[in-house]
């Protein structure tokens, strides 16, 4: 059986039987998966969502669009990028 919480410490296994989800966003989730992450008593989960194309309303975080342009900005991501990737393979789940 896979538990998504085990404390050894409390000799306590629980299992999240169900994600909450916003609203507006229940009718696009496609997957949900659950693997071991690098915190040892908890599990990451990835939510795979389809996107539609209708105009949404304003987000809680904007991404700085003037920083595509930015030279040194692309470059930075474009070296590290890997290494993050790299870094957090663990925690990656492919289909």
């Amino acid at each position: 059986m896979s538990f998504s919480n085990e404390s050894k410490a409390l000799k306590v296994c629980s299992r999240i039987n169900f994600f909450l989800v916003a609203r507006s966003f229940s009718n696009c989730v496609v997957n949900i998966n659950t693997k071991a992450s690098n915190a040892p008593d908890h599990k990451a989960i990835k939510l795979s969502l389809q996107l539609s194309e209708e105009r949404r309303g304003p987000g809680l975080w904007k991404f700085n669009n003037s920083l595509v342009d930015d030279v040194e900005y692309v470059n930075h991501m474009k070296e590290n990028y890997p290494i993050i990737g790299e870094k957090y393979r663990d925690l990656m789940i492919t289909d």
